[in-house]
């Protein structure tokens, strides 16, 4: 399987925290591939659509933090004290088994509904949104 992450805005920016978004796991980049073509059809863009696939994309997202310096690292320290921190293991656990994960922006409760049917027609583990203190299976 090809770890390198598919995704449309390649940068190097640090994720904090996956506010108002939809985020699901998925077992290879082929996919990936067919779930971003979807999205993508239903008119969300390349900016609201994140894929992160392997160990390239867990470092990627840097569940530690160590890479973007002292103020990442405590952040992601107090996250792992939190509620996060489930969310942080299973998702850093998925990524380093080979699996991808996929964040899909979505800021009305209608592109979280597109967003969410599309992320469960190709998955069968949970799908979470991630709100303003608000985490919740949908």
């Amino acid at each position: 399987m090809n770890t390198k992450p598919e995704r449309s805005n390649v940068n190097d920016d640090f994720i904090l925290y996956p506010l108002y978004k939809v985020v699901g796991v998925f077992s290879d980049d082929e996919t990936v591939k067919a779930v971003v073509a979807e999205l993508h059809r239903k008119n969300f863009t390349s900016d609201e659509v994140e894929s992160f696939c392997g160990l390239d994309g867990a470092k990627r997202i840097d569940f530690d933090g160590t890479k973007h310096g002292v103020w990442t690292t405590f952040v992601r320290d107090i996250q792992h004290l939190g509620p996060d921190q489930s969310f942080l293991e299973k998702y850093e656990k998925d990524l380093k088994n080979g699996n991808c994960l996929i964040m899909v922006r979505a800021a009305s409760k209608e592109r979280k509904d597109t967003a969410t049917k599309i992320l469960h027609g190709y998955t069968d583990d949970r799908v979470n949104y991630f709100g303003l203190l608000l985490i919740e299976e949908v």
